[in-house]
């Protein structure tokens, strides 16, 4: 047998073995191949049925973001009368100006049916099933340039994660949560345009306790004003249901003002000043609650929902009263 030159053999070859016998070993193999194993399914959260799977981009980062509220929500509370739907009053008295949630059935309350829209979102929206079902109960807000320019913030205020901020034991936290989802398709405010000066809003405030931890309450506030990175409220207390009188001495009273509803029985606050008229509100609202007219200010990282407003004569009212405490 001739043995070949060493640069002719392959890895492994033989000592007594020649070049073509190396060329023959490198030939592919006239075995059978082994049959293909199937690819095991990729871990991770599946697509809702509900959202389809090409539009990621309605319900933000994820497609699986569909709470459903009327599991969580008891039918055996009652209403309270400024819990009911608005009456042909109020809605005359309202507009979209001052602060009020509205319930407009029509096609232009959904938020891209405007010039500004872009052909291919205007189709994918009037194609959507679950949208075209929830159109026309979203706000009128939502056609807020302002608002539709900030659209791509908004997957960061939707999703269980964002829920699980707040405290879902609170019957008027999971109420504020079904009407935003359903009004405004989003758990928290994503953006200013959709506040409005009279807005009664929650947000999450941030204290530290006596260990030095970190943490958040949920507080109501009225809006004063509306700027370009924070707005201006005014912070709404009960004082744990025991009222002003209880709570606070009675030369800081002036500093305070009551909110009135027709719901209310027996209404009595120590204010000087008369109490401010609930316009609306779509979770409970207590007899006790004063208003300090101090202002502060929250940002969207305060994790903002809605959950009324005022009505126009006494956010008018408001505003003198904070003045004069100034003053």
């Amino acid at each position: 047998m001739v043995v070949g030159r060493p640069e002719h053999r392959g890895k492994g070859a033989h000592p007594y073995q020649s070049a073509r016998e190396c060329r023959n070993a490198r030939q592919p193999s006239q075995a059978p191949s082994l049959p293909k194993v199937a690819r095991p399914p990729r871990r991770g959260r599946q697509p809702s049925p509900d959202y389809p799977s090409e539009h990621p981009y309605l319900t933000g980062i994820t497609d699986s973001y569909a709470p459903n509220y009327d599991e969580v929500i008891s039918s055996k509370r009652p209403l309270c009368k400024h819990r009911l739907p608005l009456d042909e009053d109020i809605k005359e008295e309202s507009d979209s100006e001052e602060g009020e949630i509205s319930s407009v059935s029509s096609i232009e309350s959904c938020p891209f049916h405007d010039e500004t829209s872009s052909r291919r979102t205007e189709h994918i929206y009037n194609s959507d099933p679950y949208f075209l079902d929830r159109k026309g109960k979203m706000s009128s807000r939502l056609n807020n340039p302002r608002v539709i320019g900030n659209w791509k913030q908004r997957q960061y205020h939707i999703g269980k994660q964002v829920e699980r901020r707040f405290n879902t034991n609170f019957d008027w936290v999971v109420d504020m949560m079904a009407m935003m989802n359903e009004q405004y398709d989003c758990c928290t405010v994503y953006s200013y345009g959709l506040i409005m000066p009279g807005d009664i809003i929650y947000y999450l405030s941030a204290f530290v306790d006596e260990y030095g931890q970190a943490k958040t309450k949920g507080r109501f506030a009225v809006v004063i004003d509306v700027y370009d990175q924070c707005a201006k409220v005014v912070d709404m207390y009960t004082f744990n249901g025991l009222g002003l009188a209880s709570a606070k001495p009675q030369h800081v009273w002036y500093e305070y003002v009551g909110l009135w509803s027709p719901a209310f029985e027996n209404y009595f606050h120590p204010s000087r000043e008369d109490p401010l008229e609930l316009g609306w509100a779509c979770c409970e609202m207590f007899d006790t609650t004063s208003i300090f007219l101090r202002p502060g200010r929250v940002t969207l990282s305060d994790n903002i929902m809605l959950a009324g407003y005022i009505t126009k004569e006494s956010l008018s009212r408001l505003r003198g009263m904070i003045k004069k405490v100034d003053n």
